[in-house]
């Protein structure tokens, strides 16, 4: 858990620097350039395909559990009738 924080903390400060935190070219006033556009574009499908992943993912996994625990309750027997 440690290593996952001083991750977060590392990425967290790369992302603030002022070399990386710069205006895209269309916002700091190049309206002729479209890559940032076309880059955001991209960013936003990869994200929107990414969150469709995991609930494909997930509904995977509910489907493996069920299987799990439908195999594990057949596996017990009804006894009928009882004691003799």
């Amino acid at each position: 858990m440690r290593v996952v924080q001083i991750a977060a903390i590392v990425i967290l400060f790369a992302a603030l620097t002022p070399s990386t935190a710069d205006a895209c070219s269309v916002c700091f006033g190049d309206p002729s350039s479209s890559q940032a556009v076309d880059k955001a574009a991209w960013f936003l499908l990869g994200i929107t395909g990414f969150v469709q992943a995991g609930f494909v993912a997930m509904f995977i996994g509910f489907r493996a559990k069920a299987r799990q625990h439908r195999r594990r309750r057949e596996r017990f027997q009804l006894i009928i009738g009882g004691l003799p």
